[in-house]
């Protein structure tokens, strides 16, 4: 599946029609990560972890222009340092290591 499949679908569980038509034509990288991280913000709290780590690959893949990193990284849930009610999402290397 294609990038943009990827996150207009994510964009679209998100109630985020408008973005996930817009994502479809877009080719820049900055917007595709843009749209990615909307698309994590905004998905319903049960997906979001599920979210976050679906687009985090698709936009590593190298198929999709990405570094190909993320297959050595693992994705952990963490409260948020100033808002408790929210979660961020960092990846860490296979020692551990905060890879942010």
């Amino acid at each position: 599946m294609r990038l943009q499949e990827i996150l207009a679908e994510a964009l679209t569980r998100a109630r985020r029609t408008e973005d996930a038509q817009a994502v479809l034509t877009t080719t820049e990288p900055w917007l595709l990560t843009r749209f990615g991280i909307m698309a994590i913000e905004n998905a319903p709290q049960a997906l979001r972890f599920e979210t976050a780590h679906r687009i985090k690959l698709a936009l590593d893949d190298p198929a999709n222009g990405g570094p190909g990193f993320a297959k050595n990284y693992e994705l952990r849930k963490h409260v948020h340092p100033f808002q408790p009610d929210r979660f961020v999402y960092r990846a860490y290397d296979d020692k551990g290591r905060d890879a942010g």
